[in-house]
Parts: C-alpha cells; sequence; structure tokens
C-alpha cells in the first residue's frame, strides 16, 4: 500500500516558501567541527534529492588528510585549467570569475558531488594515493 500524500497546512507552506527563498550557493565556509550525528543527519536528508530514473549518482566524501586534500585541490585545477583553456575571449573572462571551489576553506574536508563513473574512479585514484578518504 502506498504512503498517503501529505496534507501540507498554510503554516508550512509559508515556512517552506521561506526557506526556498532564503535558501544560497554557499561559498565561504566555518571552520567549527561539525558533530558526526549532524553530518549523518544531512546526508541522510541529501539521500531524499530527486534524480532522474531514482538513480541518486551523487557520492559524499570526507577528505580530512592535507595529503589527500592537496591532491583533490591539485586535480581540480588542472581540470579547470583544461576548462578555461577551452573557452575565449569575455566567456574565458565570465568563467575565470566564477568561484567553482571550496575545498580551501572547508575545513571539514567534507562534500557532496555528483560524479560521474570517470570522475569517480580519477577521485578514488587520488585518495587511494594519498590515503585519506573516509
Amino acid at each position: 500500500m502506498k504512503d498517503a500524500l501529505p496534507k501540507f497546512d498554510e503554516q508550512f507552506l509559508s515556512r517552506f516558501s521561506d526557506l526556498i527563498r532564503w535558501r544560497r550557493d554557499v561559498r565561504r565556509f566555518l571552520h567549527d567541527p561539525v558533530p558526526a550525528e549532524l553530518l549523518d543527519s544531512i546526508i541522510a536528508f541529501a539521500s531524499f534529492s530527486p534524480s532522474v530514473g531514482y538513480s541518486q549518482p551523487w557520492r559524499f566524501v570526507c577528505v580530512r588528510e592535507a595529503n589527500a586534500r592537496a591532491a583533490i585541490r591539485a586535480n581540480f585545477l588542472t581540470c579547470n585549467k583544461a576548462a578555461l583553456d577551452s573557452y575565449e575571449g569575455d566567456r574565458a573572462e565570465l568563467y575565470a570569475k566564477l568561484k567553482l571551489a571550496g575545498l580551501d576553506e572547508d575545513q571539514q574536508g567534507c562534500k557532496g558531488s555528483l560524479l560521474g563513473p570517470h570522475a569517480q574512479q580519477t577521485l578514488q585514484g587520488h585518495l587511494r594515493r594519498a590515503g585519506g578518504a573516509e
């Protein structure tokens, strides 16, 4: 038997609307440790996010070891330069202004990601060599 559709009252709809309007793409991070229970809860909620065919292609990885973080950063810089080099003129200037990474600011080392099979293999290889994935 399927679950009955929930009924959302006006108070819920109003607060949900506020939440959607308030939501931001965070690119600045606190340096305070995130309790493991809170991180587990956030990841559990994220697993309910919609995906094509409920495939849930994302993987969550916490990287706390400095050498593993450095390897990931180096890989990002290489890929980001290749992407920048693929643009010219105004598009290259616009791309160069984008803030695409927060790894330096994120002291927790925890990132959610949408990685395809090639990127997952590359990341796993870097992590194995650096010895820092959880």
